[in-house]
């Protein structure tokens, strides 16, 4: 088990196998959603892109509570205050991070 995931295995009492299931259910949604927040947000649709980032974190902090989680919900502020460009370019800033721990979900599901 990869040691970033120590923390949720705990939060699960220890049940690594739970953890894996949870992973193969909700990674189908993991791309969609960023890839329709980046779109949203691009397009000023910045209410739509707050609702997908939300889901998204919701998703992801099972996996993580801090790190991206965090920098997710900066994007959320920035979005909930309607200030696009800002939201852009905080989502751009963060996408690679969020990216990897998809991956990274995505490879423990497979184990």
């Amino acid at each position: 088990m990869p040691p970033r995931f120590t923390e949720a295995v705990k939060r699960l009492d220890g049940d690594a196998s739970l953890l894996r299931e949870m992973a193969l259910m909700t990674m189908p949604e993991f791309k969609t959603l960023t890839n329709h927040a980046h779109e949203s947000a691009l397009d000023g649709r910045c209410d739509q892109a707050v609702r997908d980032l939300h889901k998204l974190k919701g998703m992801l902090s099972t996996f993580e509570s801090d790190g991206v989680v965090l920098e997710i919900q900066e994007v959320i502020q920035a979005g909930r205050n309607q200030n696009a460009k800002n939201m852009v370019t905080l989502l751009e800033q963060t996408m690679p991070a969020i990216e990897e721990l998809i991956d990274a979900v995505e490879n423990f599901s497979r184990v």
